[in-house]
């Protein structure tokens, strides 16, 4: 269970709210495995009254304006093609194995209506990375549009097998939802810092500036997550995969 955002309007902070909105949180969870993203200056509370542990992984947010101009080269990779996907084709089950492969889900957390949904979605655009030759799933990428903020789109999930083959995918986001005569966009970006190039595409590939850094916390774990980091390149939630 991901225990989300909560807060208190500032001329009410001090008063324990925010410490009651919490425990509520805490009270329905029970004793099932939680997970919180942690600011820097809450981090140590959540572990000293709460009893959290800290997993040393960080979600690292980056945004920014990005320039269509910057990106008339293209990544160079004859071998990757960037394409569509419909739940009925056969890269819909490819794709299913592929994210099993990188998150190792259990046995019985079946994401395939999940990835339906996402399809169905009319905020939502998402790229599929195939090996030209084979239609081996390298990569899968996913953004949505902003409801909040205007021209602004959230990034992730981005997977990949390779740095190239998610630049790839982003270029091909980036020539679909940037009009030629608009010029740029607003990405947000969340990176993982336990795979190091994807704070190198954050930051020189896209151009991004860092806007914060969370630790990933867990209280009542079961086991460690078994994910395969160095694939993960932006997530919303990593405890969901998306």
């Amino acid at each position: 269970m991901l225990t989300g955002l909560y807060g208190v309007l500032p001329k009410y902070r001090g008063m324990g709210i925010g410490v009651l909105l919490f425990q509520k949180c805490l009270e329905f969870a029970g004793n099932r495995n939680i997970s919180l993203y942690a600011v820097s200056d809450m981090r140590q509370k959540y572990i000293d009254r709460y009893h959290f542990i800290g997993s040393g992984i960080s979600m690292v947010s980056f945004s920014g304006a990005v320039n269509r101009l910057a990106f008339d080269k293209p990544t160079l990779d004859s071998k990757i093609k960037i394409t569509t996907i419909e739940k009925k084709q056969q890269v819909f089950k490819d794709l299913i194995r592929f994210d099993n492969e990188i998150f190792n889900w259990p046995n019985n957390f079946n994401r395939e209506k999940l990835f339906e949904n996402a399809l169905k979605e009319p905020n939502y655009y998402s790229k599929i990375a195939l090996l030209e030759s084979t239609n081996q799933v390298l990569g899968f990428g996913c953004v949505r549009k902003n409801e909040n903020l205007e021209n602004t789109f959230n990034c992730g999930p981005i997977l990949g097998k390779t740095p190239e083959t998610c630049q790839k995918i982003l270029e091909s986001f980036i020539d679909e939802l940037i009009p030629s005569d608009q010029g740029q966009t607003h990405l947000i970006f969340n990176a993982i810092d336990a795979n190091e190039q994807s704070l190198v595409l954050a930051r020189e590939f896209l151009g991004l500036s860092l806007t914060g850094k969370c630790e990933i916390l867990h209280k009542n774990p079961v086991s460690e997550p078994q994910y395969q980091y160095q694939y993960i390149y932006s997530v919303f939630s990593l405890d969901f995969g998306l």
